[in-house]
């Protein structure tokens, strides 16, 4: 049974301290590209295919999103063997980020995780309607933190991955294959790291395809594709409201996804795209917001030092500290599970990968 202690608050949010962090001088690295996969439900494998963007021609125009909803193969709930997968594989059969001398001489913390929790975090200053959480273990002086299970069944990406079909194809010489079945457990996955102040993090997400008008050949070279024009399209309704927010999170997914460009589609209230899509350079829209990309730098790495120094004791896989993000006050508080309980997250081949004695076991401990 997991001891649970009553919820304590972390640190507030005041507009003085998001206003520290914006002058707090500290910068993420432009994502290096480690890894290139193939999810098909809980299956990951290196890709054998990209896909290749091809820009709707004025004929092509409306697009039909509802097209592929009777025959749509809803998302399953994720497990907590997937949450962490790339990141941990990853490390598992990595010299370079497992070693003791690369993390000591750069004194740097590691933290695995997903894109989709980082992209939570950095935006939380400027989030006004939802509350999220964080689970985050520590072990050996690194961080381990996941976010909530993706949603059960609910088709709320429909639109979106009709959309992505019909601007996707399979090489750079033909059409997007628009009859396809839509299955929403079958995508990629990009494994990304960076380095942020003391930090080198490892995370992955979601990918879509690149810009190329010619096809690649070898999936497996990782500088290369790293050189590649990756992209992402996104579909909004034409009259949404919270377009701010909307767009900072676009770019929060853009930048740690090493992505230059955006193409938004606007659907009518039928859901057909009826204008051309919109193509967005990530470097020109924090000069279209009030939002500040340094803000979003600052607070992560505030948010990272503090988790650090509360759980500098801790040296547990399965020990677990839930961070809540408030929104109706602006508190980030915790509750700590010790032990091994229905919070934790660590895949069991990583903690017997561990348990073993990995090359990780022997860094020294950075608090």
């Amino acid at each position: 049974m997991s001891q649970m202690s009553n919820q304590t608050v972390l640190f507030n949010i005041k507009y003085c301290d998001v206003c520290k962090f914006g002058i707090s001088g500290i910068l993420m690295e432009r994502p290096k590209l480690l890894g290139f996969y193939t999810y098909n439900y809980e299956n990951y494998a290196p890709a054998q295919y990209v896909k290749y963007f091809k820009e709707p021609q004025p004929q092509d125009y409306p697009l039909d999103l509802n097209e592929g909803y009777s025959t749509c193969r809803f998302r399953e709930p994720s497990t907590v063997e997937s949450r962490l997968h790339l990141p941990l594989r990853y490390a598992m059969s990595s010299v370079e980020v497992s070693s003791t001398s690369t993390l000591n001489y750069h004194k740097r913390s590691a933290i695995y995780t997903g894109r989709r929790v980082l992209t939570k975090i950095m935006q939380w200053c400027y989030e006004k309607k939802f509350d999220f959480h964080v689970l985050v273990s520590r072990y050996n002086g690194n961080l381990y933190m996941a976010g909530d299970r993706s949603w059960e069944g609910i088709p709320s990406n429909v639109h979106h991955k009709r959309f992505e079909q019909l601007l996707f194809a399979d090489s750079p010489e033909k059409p997007p294959n628009c009859d396809e079945p839509i299955n929403e457990n079958i995508t990629q996955s990009v494994l990304h790291r960076c380095k942020l102040g003391n930090y080198e993090i490892l995370y992955a997400g979601e990918a879509q395809g690149i810009i190329s008008e010619e096809k690649i050949e070898n999936l497996d070279d990782m500088e290369a594709l790293d050189k590649c024009r990756f992209v992402f399209t996104k579909q909004l309704w034409a009259n949404v409201k919270d377009k701010e927010n909307k767009f900072l999170t676009y770019w929060i997914q853009s930048y740690l996804s090493a992505i230059d460009d955006i193409y938004v589609g606007y659907k009518s209230f039928g859901g057909f795209v009826e204008t051309p899509i919109e193509c967005m350079k990530i470097s020109d829209m924090p000069r279209k917001y009030s939002w500040d990309p340094a803000v979003c730098f600052g607070f992560l790495n505030y948010f990272l030092e503090q988790v650090e120094q509360l759980m500098s004791k801790v040296n547990c896989l399965h020990t677990v500290y839930e961070f809540t993000f408030r929104v109706r006050d602006k508190a980030t508080v915790y509750e700590i599970y010790e032990g091994n309980s229905d919070k934790s997250f660590i895949p069991q081949f990583y903690a017997d990968f561990v348990a073993r004695g990995s090359p990780m076991e022997t860094n020294d401990e950075t608090n």
